[in-house]
């Protein structure tokens, strides 16, 4: 899982039907220190409750296409949950 945080949306006149009922979500990556990482990508949130400006939790890949319960979707990027908050504790090495 990967942390990013919204930075707006995609409005798309037609979409996979498989994506009905979707938000398209344009999300920047971001660290454990939540710097910014990368470049912002597209990734779909399924159950559209994340809102602009929310840090989520993003699943790439072969995960990313099976998170929805309605099945399948050609998706490369998903949404699944929102950060409420986030503690990151260092280890020291002996």
């Amino acid at each position: 899982m990967e942390l990013a945080k919204i930075i707006g949306t995609v409005v798309a006149t037609r979409k996979h039907h498989s994506l009905e009922g979707t938000r398209l979500c344009i999300i920047q990556p971001l660290d454990y220190d939540m710097q910014e990482v990368d470049v912002p990508i597209v990734a779909v949130d399924t159950e559209s409750k994340a809102g602009y400006g929310e840090i989520v939790f993003t699943v790439t890949g072969g995960d990313a296409a099976v998170v929805s319960e309605r099945g399948p979707m050609p998706v490369d990027v998903a949404i699944v949950g929102i950060v409420h908050s986030l503690t990151v504790s260092e280890k020291v090495a002996k």
